[in-house]
């Protein structure tokens, strides 16, 4: 391929809840399209035929397909999960949701529990102060100015009995439930929730805007209880704040009859009826559980390598309509071969109001206005980023709170091995010089340079996205360099496979690393994680 459409591919990229820039010209961005039409000008001939396929196909969102892929859960079974049953009525007008819902928690340490811990994120949206707005920019998250989002109880229940709870922590984003008789090793407890969330008006992963709501981080949902305890973060400013495990959910949507819906998981049946569509998902071994509803949407579906992609876009199917779902096929396709498979059927795409893009289990949310032909740079790098995290945070988990740097650098290679991957070496190393070229210029700012700390010893935006995203990439990169390309392939292709449905952490990641590279890797990892030894980067 040549080299200027190489550099002009990858001038675009990432930071919104999960996206960190890349500082290069735009114009590049504008020529870059115009080449793009001049060479993939096959594929635009073909998609009218193709487009009349995907519309029959997408007349029926329901799926006879099982959501599970994979059979080799890694040692994991459902009854080690919690259990989540859930019904959310939308009211449109009012921007509301009245949900009743049902949590099966089991107690999956090695000591019994006198509480259990919830998180209940909307509350971060209730004041302006504590509204955790994606880069500090107030205005364009609330461009029709701030109104609250929150959660209110009406009913808790504890075994079918009243129970009393606190909320406490920032913004009471945090519920305690202490419980008569401790929670024994191996034991259940449901709880029975009735609540209502308001919605604010925000372009955030959380808030409805002009085409779209966006319902992320929405449902009370159990806190992770580690050798550290609970933990009880809250919602914070900076990054993806969030560290759950691995759960099961059922879930029933009731929304407008004209509104479309995607939502982590399969969808299994859907009834129309007095103006309405209830519409039921389920999912297992996922980590969270997030959805998106619209009445302006259209979907194209396509099957790759068992999973249905489901692109949701608006207005008409053309060119950059057909590279989201290029960019959503060669990543799938890339990650399997590289990385290991894909354990799930579903993945959808979903085009919003957005500042970038962010990642939930099987779904991702995408601009829509990447949706341009001056942008369809931006849009497949974003959409290869954001399916890169199935794998690094979906499949493999860890805590996004004080690791941040283990999902997020491991993606951000990922994105840069998707363009190796579908253009060639060149477009690979072009991909990685625009991030080194970014850190370089931005790491005066970097505090102590330490890459793996948590979210709360960040300053801001600005030195976590260079810290986590491109210095973290960067020492991926020098483990290739010094290790080659298939050493380091073989690597992540065993942290995949032991991690699995589990929760990674650092120490795991480097005491894999030390087995697998030998004991140079431990220079490596002080030198670019660290920030101490020979520093040269």
């Amino acid at each position: 391929m040549h080299k200027k459409l190489i550099s002009a591919l990858l001038v675009t990229a990432l930071l919104s809840g999960c996206q960190a820039p890349v500082d290069m010209p735009e114009q590049n961005v504008v020529e870059a399209s115009g080449m793009a039409d001049t060479t993939e000008t096959g594929q635009v001939e073909e998609m009218s035929e193709t487009e009349t396929e995907v519309d029959d196909q997408s007349s029926n969102m329901v799926s006879d397909k099982a959501f599970l892929l994979e059979t080799d859960m890694n040692g994991v079974t459902q009854a080690d999960l919690d259990h989540y049953t859930i019904t959310a009525v939308l009211d449109a007008e009012a921007k509301r949701l009245a949900c009743e819902q049902t949590l099966v928690y089991k107690n999956k340490e090695d000591q019994a529990l006198e509480e259990v811990v919830i998180q209940v994120l909307p509350n971060a949206y209730r004041t302006v102060e504590s509204a955790p707005v994606l880069f500090g920019d107030i205005d364009s998250i609330y461009p029709n100015g701030f109104a609250p989002g929150f959660i209110d109880f009406t009913s808790v229940k504890l075994e079918g009995q009243g129970v009393d709870y606190t909320l406490y922590g920032d913004d009471e984003t945090l519920m305690k439930i202490t419980f008569d008789q401790p929670l024994e090793v191996g034991d259940t407890i449901k709880l029975d929730m009735v609540y209502d969330v308001q919605i604010p008006p925000a372009y955030d992963r959380f808030g409805y805007n002009d085409s779209t709501f966006n319902i992320a981080n929405w449902y009370p949902v159990a806190a992770v209880y580690d050798e550290s305890g609970w933990n009880e973060d809250g919602y914070l400013a900076v990054g993806d704040p969030f560290y759950t495990d691995m759960g099961v959910y059922s879930i029933t949507y009731d929304v407008p009859e004209s509104y479309e819906i995607a939502s982590t998981g399969v969808r299994t049946s859907e009834v129309i009826e007095n103006g309405r569509k209830r519409v039921h998902y389920s999912a297992e071994f996922v980590r969270d559980s997030a959805w998106l509803t619209s009445d302006q949407w259209q979907v194209h579906v396509e099957e790759v390598e068992g999973t249905m992609i489901r692109s949701y876009y608006f207005g008409e199917f053309s060119f950059p309509e057909q590279k989201a779902v290029d960019a959503a096929r060669d990543s799938i396709k890339s990650f399997n071969r590289i990385f290991g498979p894909y354990p799930y059927s579903e993945l959808s795409v979903v085009a919003t109001d957005f500042p970038s893009g962010m990642e939930y289990p099987t779904l991702v949310m995408i601009a829509k206005d990447r949706y341009k032909s001056a942008r369809m740079n931006a849009l497949e790098s974003v959409i290869a980023h954001e399916i890169g995290h199935q794998w690094w945070y979906g499949v493999v988990g860890n805590d996004q709170i004080d690791e941040a740097w283990l999902d997020e650098s491991l993606t951000v290679f990922s994105t840069a091995m998707y363009y190796g991957e579908v253009y060639g070496d060149d477009a690979y190393r072009s991909y990685v010089e625009s991030y080194r070229n970014s850190y370089q210029r931005r790491k005066v700012d970097d505090g102590n340079g330490v890459v793996v700390k948590p979210l709360t010893e960040f300053a801001s935006w600005s030195d976590y996205s260079n810290l986590v995203y491109r210095k973290g990439m960067l020492f991926i990169d020098a483990l290739r360099d010094e290790y080659g390309k298939e050493s380091v392939l073989e690597f992540m292709q065993k942290y995949y496979a032991r991690y699995k449905f589990k929760t990674a952490s650092t120490e795991k990641f480097l005491d894999l690393g030390k087995e697998h590279f030998g004991e140079s890797f431990d220079a490596l990892v002080d030198v670019w994680l660290y920030n101490t030894g020979n520093v040269s980067n």
